[in-house]
C-alpha cells in the first residue's frame, strides 16, 4: 500500500465510524489545508465506478451568508445539482426527480431537511445515505452566526438516512460548543493524514518498475515542478499521471491527481 493509500484508508475507517454510529447526523472534520484537499479527494473517489462506499455525495459551495435563510439557500443549490445531472441521470437509466414545494413554514433548516428526505426516499434502492457536505466559505456572515446555525441543525431530528459533513480549522475551531452539547448527533474526526509526510513518502519510493512506479514518478515530478515554479511541467506530469491512474483503474489516485491540480491552479491565480 502506497502513501495515498494509506491516508484514503485511514479516511475511510473514519468514514465508516461516522455511518455506522446510530445517532451521529452531523459529521465535523476537524482538519486544515491539504489534509481537507484529501478528504475531498476520498469524496470524490467515491463517485467513481468500483466504489465500496454506497452513500450519495453531495458538495455545496455555498457562501455563508445569510443566516436565517442558509438552508433555503442550501436547497437552491441542491436541486441545481440535480438538475445539472438530468442528462447523466437520464442515460443510466435513472427516474427523474420532482423536487418537493416549499412548505408552509419559515423554516430554512426544516426546508432542507424535507427536500432531502424526499430525494433520499426516492432513490433508497441506489444508496443507502444521502450526504450533504457543506462548504460555507470564509463565513461572510461570521462565526457566531456559523454555530448558531449548525447549532439549530443539530438540535432536529435528522433520519438516519441523511447525513451532513462539514470541516472545523485544527488551529482555531469554531464548533467546540456545538459539538459538546450535542456529543451523540456532532462526531468529532481527526485523523493523522499528515499531507507532507505522504510526499515525502512517495519521493522515498520512487525507483523500480511497473505502473505503481512510474506513478510516483509522475506525482513527485509534479510536486517537485511545482516547488521550482514551472506550472506547465507540473501540469505535464499532472495529466501524464492521472491518464496512467485511468488505464490501470485506480479511481483514488485519478481523485488525488485532480486535487493536486486544483490546488496548483488556483495557487497560480488560474482558477
Amino acid at each position: 500500500m502506497n502513501a495515498v493509500e494509506e491516508r484514503l484508508e485511514r479516511i475511510g475507517e473514519a468514514w465508516l465510524a461516522f455511518t455506522d454510529d446510530p445517532e451521529a447526523r452531523i459529521g465535523r472534520w476537524r482538519l486544515d489545508g491539504d489534509e481537507i484537499g484529501l478528504v475531498e479527494t476520498f469524496m470524490e473517489a467515491q463517485t467513481m465506478e468500483g466504489s465500496a462506499v454506497e452513500d450519495f455525495f453531495l458538495r455545496l459551495d455555498v457562501p455563508f451568508a445569510v443566516p436565517a435563510a442558509h438552508g433555503l439557500r442550501l436547497r437552491e443549490a441542491f436541486i441545481q445539482e440535480i438538475e445539472a445531472a438530468a442528462d447523466e441521470m437520464a442515460e443510466a437509466g435513472v427516474e427523474p426527480w420532482r423536487p418537493p414545494p416549499l412548505g408552509p413554514q419559515v423554516d430554512d433548516v426544516a426546508e432542507l431537511l424535507a427536500l432531502m428526505h424526499a430525494f433520499a426516499t426516492t432513490y433508497r434502492s441506489l444508496f443507502p445515505r444521502v450526504i450533504l457536505v457543506l462548504l460555507p466559505g470564509e463565513l461572510p456572515a461570521g462565526p457566531d452566526a456559523w454555530r448558531w446555525w449548525v447549532s439549530r441543525l443539530a438540535e432536529r431530528p435528522i433520519p438516519e438516512h441523511l447525513r451532513f459533513m462539514l470541516f472545523d480549522p485544527t488551529a482555531a475551531p469554531l464548533l467546540d460548543d456545538v459539538a459538546s452539547a450535542s456529543p451523540s448527533t456532532v462526531m468529532t474526526q481527526a485523523p493523522d493524514l499528515d499531507p507532507a509526510g505522504m510526499l515525502e513518502q512517495l519521493a522515498r519510493d520512487v525507483g523500480g518498475t511497473g505502473p505503481g512506479d512510474l506513478f510516483r514518478r509522475y506525482f513527485v515530478g509534479m510536486s517537485t515542478a511545482a516547488q521550482r515554479g514551472d506550472l506547465q511541467a507540473a501540469l505535464r506530469m499532472g495529466d501524464s499521471a492521472a491518464e496512467l491512474a485511468k488505464r490501470q483503474g485506480w479511481p483514488q489516485q485519478v481523485a488525488v491527481v485532480h486535487m493536486a491540480t486544483g490546488s496548483l491552479l488556483l495557487g497560480s491565480g488560474q482558477l
